[in-house]
């Protein structure tokens, strides 16, 4: 996106201008992790994957009034640059595990550079969800009340039902 500064011009931020209006460390995407060797990430990757993520301070202002401080797994769809990690770390959250569903190669590679210990779950619509909550260490009912607690996304129950029902396996 291109910034007006006059009437007939106009500014294109570098990646780490756009980095900083996100709220996320310089370089943040600037290097990926591609089968286990760092490579540098195209500056319209960059744009595109900073363009796709969250402005970090706002989600971690947000993730501040959860009460608990230890999250032991959290789960993280539409992952993208992890910028969820980001938010966590700022918000004082501890965790144990974060598994990430992504499809974007240039996102999952950043993530690995920035949070190696992130967990990969691929394509949301492929993850076999009855195995990961059999081998994860939470299960559904947990889930059910992390949904309460984060209650921003599934304001009305039938939401929350029909999230329940496709994790489930169900098709609504």
């Amino acid at each position: 996106t291109n910034i007006k500064y006059s009437d007939s011009k106009y500014y294109k931020p570098t990646p780490i201008e756009a980095e900083r209006l996100q709220t996320l460390p310089d370089n943040y995407t600037a290097v990926g992790i591609f089968d286990g060797k760092e490579k540098p990430i195209s500056n319209t990757q960059r744009y595109k994957m900073l363009g796709n993520g969250w402005t970090v301070d706002v989600i971690a202002h947000i993730l501040s009034f959860i009460p608990e401080k230890y999250l032991h797994t959290v789960v993280s769809l539409f992952d993208g640059i992890s910028c969820g990690q980001v938010a966590l770390e700022r918000a004082g959250k501890v965790y144990n595990q974060y598994y990430a569903s992504e499809i974007d190669k240039y996102a999952i590679a950043v993530t690995q550079k920035n949070y190696p210990h992130t967990i990969q779950l691929g394509n949301v619509t492929k993850i076999d969800w009855d195995a990961f909550l059999i081998f994860s260490p939470w299960n559904m009912k947990n889930l059910e009340r992390v949904l309460d607690l984060i209650n921003i996304s599934f304001t009305q129950k039938s939401r929350k039902k029909m999230f329940l029902k496709f994790i489930n396996g169900s098709r609504c």
